[in-house]
């Protein structure tokens, strides 16, 4: 696709974007500013990582653009889309907490679904239309890519929350798809897909209220976290002092080194019983006390009672600090 195909496809995008909606007024909006700014960077990301994916995939020229987001009730999200298309249904699981949506819905048309699964198999990549389900084969295909989609996109959401992503099942008719009730909402993640000289539009469907009471946890923490510095500096107090504890009742080697001094292989082979090696070091002169090999005191050599003794003079160890 040239260069100014895919502007003119990227404008009509934009424009059919700005279009005006009818606002619906049972629908009410459950997402602050805030929340939106942060599921937009989710977007974005997601974008990039299938851009890249599936250029990767095809080794077509791919290119994902136009991440938009709205809540719309999971009826009207659902008679919207074809008769025959390819929904994966996946299970969002936020890793070590309680929040999970089972229901997650990838919605991938029939018009990109088909067309994969033609370049995926040798084949030109050359848009068909077909009006009917997908066969077990095609749906085992999509299910392969899904997968590699999940992905991308926990990869997009690693930035927010740490999640586990996994594909549950296929289903090709958006009406035998269960609606818990006429109220549900879904924040529905939208972008726009061109493979070659395709153009479609595939999506993503949240439970609005999962993700409602998840951006309101992370908002949660957020603001305890910069309320409240000094419980976490105490608790960090508490840790040091385990950790002192702890080391406290550990053994660790203590060592007097009164001297140190090199000498060539030879000179040490060539060493007997009762030879002396000269120190350049007088008695009298400071002896260092290691700590485990580090250096920690600077001693003078004594004696007390009939034993040898060091008396510590200076710390090493505080003054190299």
């Amino acid at each position: 696709m040239s260069n100014t195909e895919m502007t003119e496809q990227k404008q009509n995008a934009d424009l059919s974007a700005k279009k005006a909606v009818l606002y619906d007024f049972r629908v009410p909006k459950k997402f602050t500013k805030e929340d939106v700014k942060a599921l937009n960077r989710i977007t974005d990301a997601f974008a990039k990582h299938l851009s890249s994916g599936l250029t990767t995939m095809t080794r077509e020229n791919c290119s994902v653009y136009n991440p938009r987001i709205e809540e719309v009730r999971t009826t009207i999200y659902l008679e919207n889309l074809p008769k025959y298309t390819m929904i994966g249904l996946l299970g969002f699981t936020v890793i070590d907490s309680d929040f999970r949506d089972p229901r997650v819905m990838f919605h991938i048309p029939p018009q990109l679904s088909y067309l994969l699964i033609d370049i995926l198999q040798g084949g030109t990549g050359k848009e068909v239309t077909i009006e009917r389900q997908h066969t077990d084969i095609e749906i085992a295909i999509m299910r392969n890519l899904i997968t590699r989609f999940c992905d991308m996109l926990k990869d997009a959401w690693s930035s927010l929350v740490t999640t586990q992503i996994t594909y549950e099942k296929s289903e090709t008719n958006p009406k035998l798809i269960d609606v818990r009730s006429e109220s549900d909402v879904r924040l529905v993640m939208s972008f726009d897909v061109s493979v070659k000289n395709s153009v479609s539009t595939i999506s993503i469907a949240y439970s609005a209220q999962f993700l409602e009471d998840l951006m309101e946890k992370l908002q949660g923490q957020k603001t305890d976290n910069q309320n409240f510095e000094p419980v976490d500096a105490e608790r960090d107090a508490r840790r040091r002092d385990q950790i002192v504890e702890t080391l406290s009742e550990s053994s660790i080697e203590l060592k007097a080194v009164f001297a140190e001094l090199t000498l060539d292989m030879q000179e040490v082979m060539s060493l007997k019983v009762g030879d002396i090696i000269p120190l350049d070091k007088k008695l009298t002169d400071d002896i260092t006390i290691e700590v485990d090999h580090v250096p920690w005191f600077k001693a003078k050599l004594g004696q007390t009672n009939i034993k040898k003794a060091v008396k510590i003079t200076e710390s090493i160890y505080e003054s190299n600090e």
